[in-house]
């Protein structure tokens, strides 16, 4: 957001596709282009194991597969620390029905006893041609992860005809499913099986066909939210199948409506289910039976039909910001509604869940309100006396980057948030202060960044929240800066933003300012500071770009805060850099 009227940031820099050492005998990034013939997968492959063997969770390697059809007849097997990355829609993995179709190629995507790896942009395409061509089976599902651990499956479509589940989970922990279109699978759109916990399916459109939308199954700490399930394929029996020992399954701010089964037509679904469920603040019509089975209330049979009415409203697919180019709706507040529990591991630690307001344009708000200042103040220092001015420099800039919604632009918002949400993912932020008004960095004397830590409210954390500032590696365009991209059509070097730490060492861990936020702290209310002097001379004197700052915690793992941002009514609840000048009498 603007505080006040600034050309856009031009980007003058191109992106350089960093590599590993040439030691390691492997690139960070390859792009994959389709060619004829069925055996795409061979080239996929390949250049995965080569990424691969010097990759690391902090340094992934990537692949990139550019548009075009990819005819496989075997699995593309995911190695850890590698993201699978297409060009969307126009991407497509194609299969015929005897591919993947025995339990050593179980998925045409396939990742076993991996972690960290991330499979997005593509669509799936097979020689299915109805219904009937699905069913049960754990074979010819599009992806599959067993066994895995802190993975995300997004931005998929899955077209109709499919033979197989969508996206099929077993054992694993810390699955992230979002952003998907399933357009009729052979069976599940998304299943949890046996063992899979701390993981959450949201933000999907499902149109169920042959079982379910999605199926949680002998699961612990799974959480299905802001989904949208219909269909009219006369075939499956629930949107949501819940099914044998269940524990802390919470299932919330989904619209399940006109969809019509062959056994059922149930909104949510009973099999054997025990335990821990809840269903809650779901919006269904056109579904019978409403809910089989959880506590909880839900609007049933309202009179307005409307999915985009109840998306605005904060359900459903696309209320929690776009995907797939469906537009952004605003939802409930960080601070309001019910859907403020979340549980997070398996010992049912919960953790207030903020709702967010996305926006994809390119447009910036601009407010014309004077910048705050406050009076000079005299010190007085041994052998001279000197006049220290003190003040509170406008914010220009703040943006919010968040791994779970990697494309998604985030403006206007109440609150920078910052930290981990185990199943969810990371988020970082970006801060820009306008500096112009400083010409000598010699007479700065100190330069602190006040943020005021409001968030989680009344809650203690599993984890402390040590706070870093870092000087982001070059300029970002602020009504297009995403956690992948710093501009339209220009990716980060590093997916979250490219940083420099005081050591001018590339995503160095050398912050040039730190506080902790113990976890056994709860929010305070109050402004917490930072001391960033070094970058601020820095900026000042020329030696690097004002590029702003970058913030984030240091381990990014169960250690969520927000602090409120410039868009918070109360000024005196806004971030605030306060520079302090000296000039001797």
């Amino acid at each position: 957001m603007l505080k006040r009227q600034i050309g856009t940031l031009f980007l003058v820099t191109c992106l350089i596709l960093t590599t590993v050492p040439a030691a390691l005998g492997a690139q960070n990034t390859i792009t994959v282009n389709p060619t004829s013939g069925t055996n795409a997968q061979t080239a996929i492959n390949n250049a995965i194991n080569s990424v691969a063997s010097g990759a690391t969770s902090s340094n992934p390697g990537y692949v990139l597969l550019s548009a075009g059809t990819y005819q496989i007849s075997a699995p593309i097997i995911l190695k850890s620390n590698v993201v699978l990355k297409g060009a969307g829609d126009s991407t497509i993995i194609y299969a015929t029905g005897s591919v993947c179709n025995s339990e050593g190629s179980p998925a045409y995507v396939f990742g076993s006893g991996v972690s960290n790896v991330e499979v997005s942009n593509l669509q799936f395409k097979s020689t299915a041609t109805g219904p009937g061509d699905g069913g049960h089976g754990d074979y010819r599902n599009c992806i599959k992860l067993t066994s895995s651990t802190n993975s995300k499956v997004h931005d998929i479509l899955f077209t109709r005809y499919l033979y197989g589940d969508g996206v099929r989970i077993g054992k694993s922990s810390g699955i992230s499913v979002y952003n998907c279109r399933i357009k009729s699978s052979g069976h599940d759109g998304v299943s949890f099986l046996s063992g899979t916990k701390d993981s959450r399916m949201y933000n999907c459109y499902v149109e169920v066909q042959t079982n379910t939308g999605v199926r949680v199954d002998n699961c612990a700490n799974i959480e299905v939210d802001h989904n949208t399930f219909t269909g009219s394929a006369g075939s499956g029996w629930c949107c949501v199948e819940l099914e044998n020992t269940l524990t802390n399954v919470n299932v919330h701010h989904n619209i399940m409506h006109d969809y019509k089964g062959s056994s059922s037509s149930a909104g949510v679904g009973n099999w054997n289910a025990k335990g821990s469920i809840s269903v809650h603040d779901n919006v269904m019509w056109n579904v019978s039976p409403y809910v089989e089975v959880g506590s909880g209330t839900n609007v049933l049979g309202p009179s307005d039909h409307s999915v985009e009415n109840w998306v605005a409203k904060g359900y459903g697919y696309g209320s929690l910001g776009s995907a797939s180019g469906t537009k952004d709706t605003a939802t409930v507040n960080p601070t309001s509604g019910t859907d403020t529990q979340t549980a997070i591991n398996e010992n049912a630690v919960t953790e207030a869940k903020v709702t967010e307001v996305a926006t994809t344009n390119n447009k910036t708000t601009v407010n014309e309100n004077a910048v705050t200042e406050t009076a000079p103040e005299q010190k007085v220092e041994a052998g001279n006396v000197s006049l220290t001015e003190k003040k509170v420099t406008g914010i220009v800039i703040d943006s919010r980057l968040r791994e779970a919604s990697p494309d998604v632009v985030y403006q206007d918002k109440v609150y920078i948030d910052i930290g981990g949400r185990p199943g969810v993912g990371k988020y970082r932020n970006l801060l820009l202060f306008d500096l112009s008004e400083y010409s000598d960095a010699e007479n700065i004397t100190n330069a602190t960044l006040s943020l005021y830590w409001y968030y989680p409210d009344g809650l203690e954390r599993p984890e402390d929240a040590v706070v870093e500032i870092y000087r982001p590696a070059a300029s970002w365009n602020p009504g297009n800066v995403t956690w992948n991209s710093r501009d339209a059509g220009v990716l980060w070097a590093q997916p979250g933003g490219d940083w420099f730490d005081m050591n001018n060492v590339s995503q160095g861990d050398t912050p040039y300012a730190t506080i902790t936020l113990k976890g056994s702290d709860i929010p305070d209310n109050r402004y917490h500071e930072l001391n960033v002097t070094d970058l601020v001379k820095e900026y000042v004197s020329g030696e690097y770009e004002n590029t702003g700052f970058l913030i984030k915690t240091r381990t990014e793992n169960a250690d969520y805060v927000a602090f409120y941002s410039s868009e918070i009514e109360d000024e005196n609840k806004r971030p605030m850099l306060n520079i302090e000048e000296k000039a001797v009498a």
